[in-house]
């Protein structure tokens, strides 16, 4: 059992992931039904979502050791990510709940009220705050989990595998009422869910594998549901960024969801769990850098090469 996270690394952080939130969250939901009578104090249902980073950082210390967390936390330094792509991830849920309210203004005879814009510019600034709160989640699911997915599966597969995962995690939380999805119909959230792991993985590996963008449009998304996006409109919201999703797909190809850059991946040892091939060692020079020569595992500007 000891041996287990190290050659199965994946299956053991989405293992610890669950346990570690739902051990909390499956609790307070059963005291919410009145099922049960518990003290829970209720930070402990925020503290309980450290668990995808708080994962990923213990299963990483065991399997890739100082140079897996440095190359884990090393996604927030990635040098040569053009602008665009942070304008894009900042601005692209806002945008898409834009298309959602004007779509449904449209389906039920309502105009656009005054404020729509400035709600929508409200939604990126406020996302573009809550993108280091996202952190506690994107370490784990993106600067983790995809990458070693995305080792074995296509981009479009690993998002879509991903996304499943990640909507199951949330469920408890929207028995809870306590997330800005609680009165979403679960079909349509979980749809929007697929949708959007989709396009963060697009922006991940077309952004050099910076963790920057999915924090921002985690942080942008969750703002323009809670901002911009009234319960009502809520499937609206879901069709627009399935429809977005369905576009990057057919333009940028499953395979990548990019037309200049491979896939990010894992590093051999950290997808097999260690097994068949030379630990890769990380130097500080490596910080990040235009790769040149050497060997290249992903194209995250971190220049990599084997242990010695």
């Amino acid at each position: 059992m000891a041996t287990w996270p190290r050659t199965r690394p994946l299956s053991a952080y989405f293992l610890l992931v669950f346990i570690a939130a739902w051990l909390v969250w499956l609790p307070m939901v059963a005291l919410a039904q009145g099922l049960v009578e518990l003290s829970i104090p209720s930070f402990m249902v925020w503290a309980a979502g450290l668990a995808p980073i708080g994962s990923a950082t213990l299963i990483t210390m065991p399997v890739d050791g100082r140079s897996g967390l440095r190359l884990l936390y090393g996604r927030f330094f990635v040098r040569g990510v053009p602008f665009r792509w942070y304008a894009i991830a900042a601005a692209l849920p806002a945008a898409l709940g834009l298309a959602a309210v004007w779509i449904r203004s449209l389906a039920v005879g309502q105009a656009l009220g005054p404020s729509t814009l400035s709600l929508a510019a409200m939604a990126v600034g406020q996302g573009i705050l809550f993108a280091p709160v996202a952190i506690f989640e994107e370490v784990g699911w993106r600067g983790f989990a995809l990458p070693r997915l995305q080792a074995r599966f296509s981009a479009l597969e690993s998002s879509l595998a991903l996304g499943l995962i990640w909507a199951a995690w949330h469920l408890p939380l929207g028995l809870l009422g306590t997330t800005n999805y609680a009165d979403m119909n679960p079909v349509w959230w979980t749809a929007e869910v697929l949708a959007a792991a989709t396009l963060i993985t697009w922006l991940f590996n077309n952004g050099r594998g910076s963790l920057w963008l999915p924090c921002l449009y985690h942080g942008a998304s969750n703002m323009t549901i809670q901002t911009l996006v009234s319960p009502a409109g809520a499937a609206y919201f879901s069709v627009v960024v399935v429809a977005a999703a369905l576009v990057v797909a057919i333009l940028f190809g499953s395979t990548h969801l990019s037309r200049s850059r491979p896939r990010i991946t894992a590093p051999p040892q950290a997808a097999n769990g260690g097994r068949g091939r030379a630990p890769v060692i990380l130097q500080p020079a490596d910080f990040p850098r235009e790769a040149s020569e050497g060997t290249h595992h992903e194209d995250t500007g971190l220049r990599s090469r084997p242990a010695r």
